[in-house]
């Protein structure tokens, strides 16, 4: 019955992909969520294919100096490219229905919603950057 009024009177809730969301407020938050998604993943380099980067490398000099900078570079960034495109991925899905809900991604979703790096990208940096 509680449902029933809380229609009558516009104050439901409905829930877009696990988030519980009151009518317009949380609605552009999730909008705004998936825009920035879309930000993400039209600037996000893609993955490197190792065994390509190698055979490149190895024709350029692999004992250049030069070349075991980019290597060790590509190493250390490919972690972090992987698992942001890896969570910008699932949070898209998130934000569209088309996942379930996890705490993980509704971290993410918070995080970037608030202009913020998610833990789970700070953790992946700090791995291969320290």
């Amino acid at each position: 019955m509680q449902n029933v009024l809380a229609v009558r009177d516009g104050n439901a809730t409905s829930s877009v992909s696990g988030l519980s969301t009151a009518a317009d407020g949380d609605q552009s938050k999730v909008v705004r969520v998936r825009q920035l998604c879309d930000d993400i993943q039209s600037i996000l380099p893609v993955n490197y294919i190792t065994a390509e980067v190698r055979s490149r490398l190895q024709r350029l000099g692999a004992l250049q100096p030069i070349n075991a900078f980019l290597r060790r570079e590509i190493d250390q960034m490919q972690p972090l490219i992987s698992t942001v495109s890896e969570c910008v991925v699932s949070l898209r899905q998130f934000v569209d229905g088309q996942s379930v809900y996890d705490d993980a991604l509704m971290e993410v979703f918070n995080a970037i919603h608030d202009a913020k790096v998610p833990q789970a990208w700070t953790k992946v940096y700090f791995l291969f950057f320290t």
